[in-house]
């Protein structure tokens, strides 16, 4: 059998969303409940952006407590509360992105408009030995 040679070019960049937000530059905090009471969260605002996201909290180490770790920074880094959870702490990632839409909220923007920015991936090139390929999406290739 003849094995062909094909070179994948693969470029998997997202569109980045500008938000259009405008917010009051400040240092907002907001609540929401936790398993195990209050999750705080403490935000800072420049103009156009959120610049930093702080959470205190009292949930179980080792699942809410992972949530409180990992979600802060995708917050700053996606521009939006309308991030994805973490699985196994979803009390906890709904607290935080509850209390940090409210904070939104003051800041004088509308959480629901603030669409995630998109995580921008680099092109490569991958070189692939094989004898079949099927090119194309959906239940048909």
């Amino acid at each position: 059998m003849k094995k062909t040679l094909l070179t994948l070019s693969i470029a998997a960049v997202f569109a980045v969303g500008a938000s259009a937000a405008e917010f009051k530059a400040g240092t907002y905090t907001a609540k929401a409940p936790g398993i195990h009471g209050d999750v705080t969260v403490t935000v800072t605002f420049t103009k156009d952006k959120i610049a930093d996201v702080k959470v205190t909290h009292s949930e179980t180490p080792g699942i809410g407590s992972k949530a409180a770790e990992l979600l802060p920074d995708r917050i700053v880094e996606r521009q939006s509360p309308q991030v994805d959870g973490v699985t196994g702490a979803t009390i906890t990632s709904t607290a935080i992105r509850t209390a940090v839409a409210d904070t939104v909220k003051q800041a004088g923007a509308d959480p629901a408009a603030l669409v995630p920015l998109a995580v921008k991936k680099q092109a490569k090139n991958e070189t692939v030995d094989t004898d079949v390929v099927v090119v194309g999406g959906g239940g048909a290739g």
